[in-house]
C-alpha cells in the first residue's frame, strides 16, 4: 500500500517531511472521519477535571481551542489548558490530534521535541519526559505524556510545583481509558 507520498512507503509508515525547513512527520490521512477539528473528543472532556484542579490553582478555568489552519490545510487538534502556564502556580494542558488530508498531525509533530524520552506503557507507542513539558502553549519545566490510541495522538502534560511525571501519567492514563476502544 502507498502512502501517496510517492515515496512507496507503507501507509502508516512516517515520511520525515523538511518542506518547511525543520523536520516533521507525514503520516497517512486519519481513517475516523475526521475532516475538522471539531469532529475529534472534547479535550477538556478527556481531563479528570478534579485531579487537574488537585495539581494547579483552584481558582482555574478549563479553556479548550480548537486547531486552525495552515493555507487551505485544516490542522485537525483540539487543545485544553487548566491553569496558568505562565504562572508559577501551574497548569495542565492535554492536546489531541490526527493526521488530516496532506497526513500532517500536529501532536505527533510536536511530540519530536522530547527527545530524549522514556518509554511509557501507555497506549501505543508511548513516551514520556519528566523535564519538559510540552503544553498547548509552548515548552516549560515539568512532565509530558504522549501516547497514540486508536487514530489518535495525545498528549498531557503538567507544569508548575505538582509536575511530577507520575501526575502526567495518570492524567494520560485517564484520558486513554476516556478514549475507550
Amino acid at each position: 500500500m502507498s502512502s501517496g507520498t510517492g515515496t512507496g512507503v507503507a501507509a502508516d509508515a512516517p515520511v520525515p517531511d523538511t518542506a518547511a525547513g525543520r523536520p516533521r512527520t507525514v503520516l497517512a490521512p486519519n481513517e475516523l472521519g475526521v475532516s475538522t477539528a471539531e469532529d475529534l473528543p472534547a479535550a477538556c472532556g478527556l481531563i479528570d477535571r478534579d485531579l487537574a484542579l488537585s495539581l494547579v490553582p483552584s481558582t482555574a478555568i478549563p479553556v479548550e481551542q480548537l486547531g486552525d489552519s495552515t493555507g487551505d490545510e485544516p490542522l485537525l487538534y483540539r487543545t485544553c489548558v487548566i491553569g496558568f502556564p505562565t504562572d508559577r502556580r501551574g497548569a495542565v494542558g492535554l492536546q489531541i490530534s490526527v493526521p488530516n488530508d496532506f497526513g500532517r498531525d500536529v501532536v505527533s509533530n510536536r511530540e519530536q521535541v522530547m527527545e530524549p524520552a522514556l518509554a511509557s506503557s501507555i497506549g501505543q507507542n508511548g513516551r514520556s519526559s519528566m523535564n519538559l513539558a510540552i503544553m498547548p502553549t509552548g515548552g516549560a519545566r515539568g512532565a509530558t505524556v504522549y501516547f497514540q490510541h486508536g487514530g489518535y495522538s495525545v498528549m498531557v502534560a503538567v507544569v508548575g510545583p505538582a509536575a511530577s511525571l507520575g501526575a502526567a501519567e495518570d492524567l494520560a492514563q485517564i484520558a486513554l481509558d476516556r478514549l475507550g476502544d
